[in-house]
């Protein structure tokens, strides 16, 4: 004969939950603090483990024949955003930097996206137009060749305009980001039909293909 007695769990409130939950994240010691920052930075993880007489020479020609392609996509998505050319060199640059130290994907390239890069020229066009800059890319201001602030020290050309918009909105864009990672909202990208994208992508091609046109044929497109 089997007496089956009744299980009575354990009474736990949020606070205990709260406090078990954090001991067992927060605990110092060698394995734990290795674990997050090989996490944090998984080059830690595999470059130990790079075989160099196997692997250097196809990582070699790879990364020429990335580049390649990468510098002059990098000088026409710079032109994109209304920049000066050398800067769409710095952000493909950097980028990969960063990413090759704090990504999963060592075999992936980043870099600046055409789309992107096309919302941001509008916005710095238009911040460009306020601020009384021409259209020609010469630095030319129509109120001036530069701008100086109030007690006359800080002096700020049309590229230095430019690219201080573009930072600044990048920079905004970054902390939205930041943000709806903490949220955990990445779930609305489901709602985005593909229809919606597909339309927004060929749209934007096209849009990319018209505006480089004046480069293309040498004509001065009003």
């Amino acid at each position: 004969h089997v007496k089956l007695e009744e299980y009575e769990p354990a009474e736990f409130n949020t606070k205990d939950i709260i406090l078990k939950k954090a001991r067992e994240v927060f605990v110092c010691n060698h394995q734990t603090i290795t674990t997050f920052f090989c996490r944090l930075f998984p080059v830690l993880d595999w470059l130990p483990r790079y075989n160099v007489k196997t692997q250097l020479l196809g990582d070699v020609i790879s990364g020429l024949l990335v580049g390649i392609v990468a510098i002059p996509q990098s000088i026409s998505y710079s032109l994109l955003a209304n920049q000066d050319p050398i800067y769409g060199i710095y952000t493909n640059f950097f980028c990969n930097i960063i990413y090759v130290a704090m990504a999963t994907s060592r075999h992936n390239s980043v870099g600046s996206f055409g789309v992107l890069c096309l919302m941001i020229g509008q916005s710095v066009n238009r911040h460009l137009q306020l601020a009384g800059y021409s259209n020609d890319n010469t630095g030319s201001s129509l109120v001036g060749n530069s701008t100086s602030f109030s007690n006359g020290t800080g002096v700020c050309d049309r590229s230095c305009y430019a690219i201080t918009v573009a930072l600044s909105l990048s920079f905004l864009v970054g902390l939205y980001q930041i943000l709806l990672g903490v949220l955990q909202l990445g779930f609305v990208a489901v709602y985005l039909s593909e229809p919606l994208l597909s339309g927004f992508v060929t749209g934007s091609s096209l849009t990319i293909i018209t505006s480089q046109m004046k480069y293309l044929l040498g004509l001065k497109i009003p």
